[in-house]
């Protein structure tokens, strides 16, 4: 008999199988950032509350918060197929549900906050249990190509979901947008059916009784294994400055072109971080991250720093907005390789606890600490020395990584001779 050493996501079945998974996890994103847009426009229309609508705009962070641990150790225990599936269909019915009670007249905010927690919580479900189905599709060694493709799309798909929920808004109602976000995603969930055998592990080991311990395996096991202890210590400080950067960023603009104009700059800045975002995942399939990931790591912060000088000395609008995209690339090459490298390196049976337990210590720990502090240093000196914070951060990094990479190398040469 002869056994292939082909990766599953290079034969002509898994590639079909990796677009089908891909176009089902893009539908899913651009529900989830079609929700994002319309939610706090209806929220706003309903009560003209400013606060509602704030906090309803951040029940999506806290769901992570409040029920990422629990949901991440539950879905390690369950087949990921089902899933899948399941949750992405009961998305679509809770916003079927939602956009019939509006229509019935019957919609109160009491039910609006409700189906947002409940297709957060699902959405939460859904994302970590894409970490290991995808390496369960790919293969550990595919998984840095198919994530940054993953990310590279979805960069896309981030730029036009939020476009086109604002044109059908204008040409249609928030009740026919879910409508619409409802039948998407009762496709996304026939998509992910046609595959669901193919999204665990044929030689899974048996899932564990749930205890507090296991739940918390997830940063255990980051904290335990020192490539990944490291990378995601990269992540975590990137994340930290894409809170001082982006925090700051309509206090710059509006300091540097007036207020008017500069409103209008944070979001083209916005497309130009996703259209960075974009390339950089390009650039992820292109370099050996997993292989060198603290060479790699170390000359993404110095390009960070180079592209956060720049946007000390900028002055014309498109020179800035070019600057804020190429300081994505960087962001996007270190945040979605260490992510590779955690699942990678994890067992199949905590794919999910790895996943959240990342989420939560860089995107969910990082930034919000750079936007705090980001505040309190533009507030007590200007908003130029937070982007010299910035800066000087990424440098250092940038330095602590390639002494790291430095000490590695002489180590293993020496362990040779």
């Amino acid at each position: 008999m002869t056994i292939s050493n082909t990766p599953p996501s290079e034969t002509a079945d898994g590639k079909t199988v990796f677009v089908v998974y891909l176009s089902a996890r893009l539908i899913s994103i651009a529900g989830a950032a079609a929700t994002t847009v319309v939610v706090p426009v209806l929220v706003y229309a309903s009560t003209g509350s400013a606060v509602l609508t704030g906090l309803t705009s951040g029940i999506g962070g806290a769901s992570y918060f409040a029920f990422g641990i629990p949901v991440g150790h539950l879905v390690d225990r369950w087949p990921r197929g089902p899933v899948l599936v399941v949750c992405t269909l009961l998305r679509g019915l809770a916003l079927a549900g939602m956009a019939a009670s509006a229509l019935l007249g019957s919609l109160s905010l009491p039910i609006l906050l409700t189906v947002l927690v409940v297709t957060n919580v699902l959405f939460v479900a859904t994302d970590s249990a894409h970490a290991g189905a995808l390496r369960t599709l790919v293969g550990a060694d595919g998984l840095q190509r198919a994530s940054a493709s993953v990310a590279g799309f979805s960069a896309i798909v981030e730029i036009a979901a939020p476009l086109a929920t604002g044109v059908a808004l204008h040409e249609t109602s928030a009740t026919n947008v879910f409508f619409i976000e409802a039948v998407g995603l009762l496709g996304s969930a026939i998509l992910l059916r046609a595959i669901c055998g193919r999204l665990d592990a044929a030689d899974a080991v048996p899932r564990s009784r749930p205890t507090w311990s296991a739940a918390f395996s997830g940063f255990a096991f980051m904290w335990g294994t020192l490539p990944v202890r490291r990378v995601t210590t990269a992540a975590f400080f990137f994340a930290l400055t894409e809170g001082l950067v982006l925090g700051q960023l309509v206090v710059l603009f509006s300091g540097r072109y007036g207020h008017e104009e500069g409103t209008a700059l944070v979001a083209q800045a916005y497309t130009a971080i996703a259209i960075g975002s974009a390339f950089g995942s390009w650039l992820l399939t292109r370099i050996p991250f997993t292989r060198h990931p603290l060479l790699v790591t170390s000359i993404s912060f110095l390009c960070a720093a180079v592209a956060l000088s720049g946007m000390l000395v900028a002055r014309s609008p498109a020179f800035t907005l070019a600057v804020v995209g190429l300081w994505a690339v960087p962001f996007i090459v270190v945040f979605v390789g260490s992510a590779a490298l955690r699942h990678s390196l994890a067992a199949d049976h905590i794919q999910g606890r790895v996943a959240i337990a990342g989420r939560l210590l860089t995107l969910g720990a990082g930034i919000p600490l750079g936007n705090a502090l980001g505040g309190l240093i533009s507030e007590t000196t200007s908003v130029e020395t937070t982007y010299v914070a910035a800066s000087v951060l990424s440098l250092c990094v940038s330095a602590a990584f390639a002494l790291t990479s430095v000490r590695t190398l002489l180590s293993k040469r020496v362990g040779t001779d």
